[in-house]
């Protein structure tokens, strides 16, 4: 909890009422549809065949209508838990981006923060993150596909160019608890 209040205090607030307003923490929370109880599985994909990596669950709550703040509880393909992370997504209002922070730590004692940028591109939520591993910079990209109040598909996919080119490499469901 500590760590998602201090994430919290970091982090500029203000959601928009809509997708063309800018006005923080005006309104209804464009994101208020993930607030509640979820479950989620994940796929990795290969040129082979797709396989479950993972389940968590996790619950979103609306703060203050300025943000969404996510407790998430991990577990491997069998059901061993692996990791348990804490999760913002804020809008910027001076930047205009969204942003989605994350402090995981995974069982094993490893901690990983990572600061992903989003937008909503037409009916779906976009969001990509840097990533630097072995001295390469990689793009790693979530989009949140036609979201509703009871499920939604995840996509995640990879670029190697800065962009240019998009690999997907696993998918995950939403479904609410």
């Amino acid at each position: 909890m500590k760590i998602a209040l201090v994430l919290l205090c970091l982090l500029s607030f203000g959601f928009n009422s809509n997708s063309q307003s800018n006005e923080p923490c005006k309104g209804n929370n464009p994101l208020g549809f993930l607030v509640g109880d979820w479950n989620y599985e994940e796929y990795f994909v290969s040129e082979m065949d797709t396989t479950l990596h993972g389940k968590s669950q996790f619950r979103m709550e609306d703060f203050y209508g300025c943000g969404i703040l996510q407790k998430w509880d991990g577990t491997d393909e069998n059901g061993i838990p692996n990791f348990k992370a804490v999760s913002t997504i804020t809008f910027n209002a001076e930047s205009k981006v969204w942003m989605l922070n994350t402090v995981r730590r995974f069982t094993e004692g490893n901690v990983r923060i990572e600061e992903w940028k989003g937008q909503r591109v037409d009916m779906d939520w976009r969001f990509v993150f840097e990533r630097a591993s072995r001295g390469q910079v990689r793009l790693v990209r979530v989009t949140w596909k036609k979201p509703n109040k009871n499920s939604f598909l995840s996509l995640i996919e990879v670029s190697q160019d800065f962009g240019e080119t998009w690999k997907t490499v696993a998918y995950g469901e939403y479904t609410r608890r």
